[in-house]
C-alpha cells in the first residue's frame, strides 16, 4: 500500500434486519468497508468474503439481471450529484468577468455566446433524460437504452463544458487551488480530472455505446475478427 491509498476510515454498517427484494430479511448483516485515497473522493473497499452458508439474494439464475440493474441504477445517478445546467452558468459568470480584462474570451463574443448556448441546450437534454430514466425506473417501465444513453450524453456534455472553462481562462487555466490568481478556487481544474473519469466509471462510453447499439437498437454485433 503506497501513501497515497492508506485508508482514511474503517468502519462496519450493522443492518438489523436487512431487508432482501423478495420480502424475507436477514436479522443481523454487518458490512465491513475501508474508504481509500483522496478524503474528496474516496473509493470504497469493501471488506470480507462470502459465507458458504450465505443467503443468496434473488434467486437461481437471476444474479447477472441483478447486477445489471445495479449498475443501470449507479450509472442513471452518476449525474445527480449537480445539474450541468448550474455549470455552464457559471461559465457565463467566467465569460462575464473576462470582459475587458484581456485573461481570456469574454461575453463580448459571439463564439463564445453561441458555445456557451450550445452547452445550455445540451446540459438540458442531459438533466431532462436522467429525470425520465428515473420516472420509468420508479415505475418499473425502464428500458436497456435508457441508462446507458443518460450516462453517455452527462458525461461528455460534462467534460466538454469543463474543457471550455479552461480555455475561458486562459493562462490562469493551468493553475492549481494554492495560486491565488486561480479561478474559483480551482474547482474548474479539479471539474476537468473527475469528468474524464466518469466517462470510464459505471461502465466506459464505448462500452455504453455497444449496449444501446445491440440490446436497445438491435443492431448487429461487430463481427469477430
Amino acid at each position: 500500500m503506497t501513501e497515497d491509498s492508506q485508508a482514511l476510515m474503517d468502519e462496519t454498517l450493522s443492518l438489523q434486519p436487512f431487508e432482501l427484494h423478495y420480502g424475507e430479511a436477514l436479522p443481523d448483516a454487518k458490512i465491513a468497508f475501508r474508504l481509500m485515497g483522496n478524503p474528496e473522493g474516496p473509493v470504497v473497499a469493501v471488506l470480507g468474503g462470502i459465507s458458504a452458508h450465505r443467503i443468496v439474494t434473488g434467486a437461481p439464475g437471476e444474479g447477472w439481471a441483478i447486477t445489471r440493474a445495479a449498475l443501470a441504477h449507479e450509472r442513471s445517478q452518476s449525474q445527480r450529484e449537480d445539474s450541468i445546467a448550474d455549470a455552464v452558468r457559471r461559465l457565463v459568470s467566467i465569460a462575464q468577468d473576462n470582459a475587458g480584462t484581456g485573461r481570456g474570451e469574454s461575453a463580448d463574443s459571439s463564439d463564445v455566446r453561441r458555445r456557451i448556448g450550445a452547452f445550455f441546450a445540451r446540459a438540458q437534454v442531459s438533466d431532462l433524460l436522467g429525470f425520465k430514466a428515473l420516472l420509468k425506473s420508479a415505475q418499473g417501465l425502464e428500458s436497456v437504452g435508457d441508462s446507458p444513453v443518460s450516462k453517455v450524453v452527462f458525461t461528455e456534455t460534462n467534460l466538454d463544458i469543463a474543457t471550455y472553462a479552461l480555455e475561458l481562462q486562459g493562462p490562469r487555466g493551468v493553475l492549481d487551488a494554492e495560486d491565488p490568481n486561480v479561478v474559483d478556487a480551482g474547482r474548474w481544474q479539479e471539474a476537468f480530472l473527475y469528468a474524464r473519469g466518469f466517462t470510464i466509471s459505471a461502465g466506459s462510453n464505448e462500452i455504453m455505446r455497444n449496449l444501446i447499439s445491440e440490446r436497445a437498437l438491435k443492431l448487429p454485433r461487430d463481427p469477430a475478427k
